[in-house]
């Protein structure tokens, strides 16, 4: 599986959203996203610019070695514009594998490790008696844990 095309799409009203969509000799995709709020322009260059000229030709196969390559080989290391690049490239190559191997990439990374969550009922109160009375009423339905954040101080 050779990386053969990426694209960096930019979406959104105020183009905030980037994802970066690699597709392969044989025809699988994987999407990451590579979104850096209040930058991400600066990411897409990064991307379309020095990353994906790197990748295309790649072993999609080869996801720790593209990780280990793209961090250590960075003139800009450990920066948020360049890790928000290689968690994207990260994040589409897991896709592809666990589309080739027709398993969700949770499985693929070592399976659930829940089989269910409690719910917890989070209110927010105008009043300190209101947020006791609330809290009092939650407790007695029997929903579980619950998280108070009273609107007044103390």
């Amino acid at each position: 599986m050779i990386i053969d095309k990426a694209e960096v799409v930019v979406t959104s009203p105020d183009r905030n959203f980037v994802t970066l969509k690699l597709t392969t000799d044989d025809g699988v995709t994987g999407l990451g996203d590579a979104t850096l709020n209040g930058r991400e322009l600066a990411v897409v260059a990064y991307l379309s610019e020095h990353v994906v000229p790197l990748l295309i030709g790649s072993d999609a196969s080869r996801i720790e070695d593209a990780w280990q390559f793209l961090y250590r080989s960075a003139y800009w290391r450990r920066g948020p514009v360049t890790m928000a690049a290689i968690a994207a490239v990260d994040m589409a190559l897991w896709d592809i594998k666990g589309k080739t191997a027709g398993m969700p990439v949770y499985q693929l990374l070592g399976g659930a490790s829940r089989s269910g969550c409690s719910p917890t009922a989070t209110r927010r109160a105008r009043s300190c008696p209101s947020c006791s009375t609330r809290s009092a009423t939650i407790s007695r339905r029997g929903t579980g844990p619950s998280a108070s954040r009273p609107a007044c101080p103390g």
